[in-house]
Formats: structure tokens, sequence, C-alpha cells
């Protein structure tokens, strides 16, 4: 845990990958969303 704080870079890139990781996440959700809006408009 010292280790961490000892060392801003990791720190700064802890937070860059859970915002990344949040964002893939958003990403993933709109687009699985868009993709279930497709399909079911071609399957009408």
């Amino acid at each position: 845990m010292m280790g961490r704080f000892a060392n801003p870079q990791s720190e700064h890139n802890y937070y860059h990958f859970i915002f990344g990781t949040m964002v893939c996440l958003l990403l993933e959700s709109k687009c699985k969303g868009l993709a279930v809006v497709i399909t079911d408009w071609n399957t009408r």
C-alpha cells in the first residue's frame, strides 16, 4: 500500500485503468443495447 502512494505514476495508472474499464463497460452495454434494437428491428 505504501509503495503505491510512494509512486504517483502507478497511482495515475490505477485511476486510468479504472476509468478505462468504466468507459469500456458503458460502451459495451450501449453497443449491446444497439445490437438488440437492430436485431429486433430486423426480425420484425
